[in-house]
């Protein structure tokens, strides 16, 4: 199950980098800009479906700053064709 989704919306003017923590113990990754002035996106694969609670650390030039969210996961919805034998 994998997605890519904003996961911050804060004001965090000129942060250096930032990383996401996917909130189940697996290794982190780089977040980026999302476009925005504030927003920071990721991507990120989730074996099963759950509530998971991450995090967002902003590295500043002399602070780092951390905002949490929370990440919903369903099942993708299956789909189905018909094929014809003839």
């Amino acid at each position: 199950m994998a997605f890519t989704k904003k996961v911050d919306d804060a004001a965090r003017a000129g942060f250096l980098a930032a990383t996401i923590s996917w909130g189940y113990g697996s290794p982190s990754s780089a977040g980026a800009s999302d476009g925005s002035a504030t927003g920071t996106q990721g991507t990120h694969t989730y074996a099963d479906e759950g509530l998971f609670n991450g995090s967002v650390t902003y590295f500043c030039p002399r602070i780092s700053v951390t905002d949490h969210f929370q990440a919903t996961v369903q099942d993708a919805p299956l789909t189905a064709t018909l094929r014809v034998q003839r």
